[in-house]
């Protein structure tokens, strides 16, 4: 049923040019408004207190990441927009998931040239599930406000307050962007205290390298802890992004996951578990986007194959097909 009313949105797309042109720009229109008006209204109330930034982060984003959508690259614009996702996942040995997903950014730079309200997360699958503390799950939804700011001249800081599934957690991000010759360093540190989650914290480290002017090889390497969960992830991702033009890429990707203390399931029905210190996944995967009919709609196809420890290295074959559709200033 949902793939049928995906046809058919996309069907109007396509036939109802005047009318989705007309309902863009009024979507878009009132998210700027909702976002001047709100900024505004804070900076009326709190202007004395509240610091302003002296750099706009926005200056730093890398085109790649801005064409590709990247979370790292949500994870540090401050435009205000809402990005609608319809995306499809097929998996030859594992359930297969159709999903609608909202991500809303609100710029308040008037009352801080740095300050954001979010909604992230947001999807058909937990829309309900973020309403009720009973049904909390560490991916529902999250709504607050993100504040990002300078630590001295070179390490950059991001803040964020908000509620999952009526819990607040709070969250710190650092990171610093360092020019070696040809290669671009950035460590990034994140800590979140959720009175749910109690404690979680991440590091991710990022070296690009710009082949050509069309190619940027990507290192991403990270490790993680939860308190509530034993061992520590980590993972290593190789990225070749290569940008064929102002409307289309592809992005290349091989990575490798692991666990100090990694689960799997050696009986399928007793669920009998066993622990494994390893790599336990291995991914290879080629990504297209291109930006199709209006420069706010994209589409992405992206096959692949898996190899996991819990399917016994068996080969997963992997598809995955997106549609992105933004509304406001991104």
């Amino acid at each position: 049923m949902r793939i049928v009313l995906l046809f058919f949105f996309l069907t109007s797309l396509l036939f109802g040019e005047n009318l989705i042109d007309r309902l863009h720009k009024n979507i878009s229109d009132t998210i700027v408004k909702v976002s001047t008006n709100t900024d505004d209204f804070i900076s009326q109330k709190f202007s004395s207190t509240t610091k302003k930034s002296k750099i706009n982060l926005n200056q730093k984003l890398n085109k790649n990441d801005n064409f590709f959508k990247s979370t790292k690259y949500l994870e540090e614009t401050i435009k205000s927009y809402i990005r609608i996702s319809t995306d499809y996942k097929y998996n030859s040995l594992d359930s297969n998931d159709f999903n609608v997903n909202i991500h809303a950014s609100v710029d308040l730079r008037k009352s801080s040239k740095n300050l954001k309200l979010f909604i992230s997360d947001l999807n058909s699958d937990n829309a309900k599930d973020s309403l009720y503390k009973k049904r909390y799950k560490k991916d529902n939804a999250a709504i607050g406000l993100s504040l990002m700011e300078n630590i001295g001249r070179h390490i950059d800081v991001k803040y964020s307050l908000g509620i999952r599934s009526l819990y607040p957690y709070v969250k710190a991000r650092f990171s610093i962007k360092k020019q070696f010759g040809s290669f671009e360093f950035e460590p990034i540190q994140n800590f979140q205290y959720s009175t749910k989650d109690h404690f979680s914290e991440d590091t991710r480290f990022y070296m690009d390298k710009y082949i050509q002017k069309t190619l940027l090889f990507r290192t991403e390497l990270g490790r993680g802890t939860e308190s509530k969960y034993d061992g520590m992830d980590y993972d290593a991702t190789f990225h070749l992004f290569w940008k064929l033009n102002s409307k289309s890429g592809f992005v290349f990707t091989q990575a490798f996951y692991g666990n100090t203390k990694y689960k799997y399931t050696i009986n399928q029905t007793t669920g009998e578990q066993k622990k494994f210190n390893g790599i336990n996944n291995y991914l290879s995967q080629i990504s297209y986007r291109h930006n199709v009919y209006k420069k706010w709609i994209f589409y992405e196809i992206s096959p692949g194959v898996n190899f996991s420890k819990n399917d016994n290295y068996r080969t997963n074959y992997r598809l995955y097909l997106k549609f992105d559709f933004f509304f406001g200033n991104l």
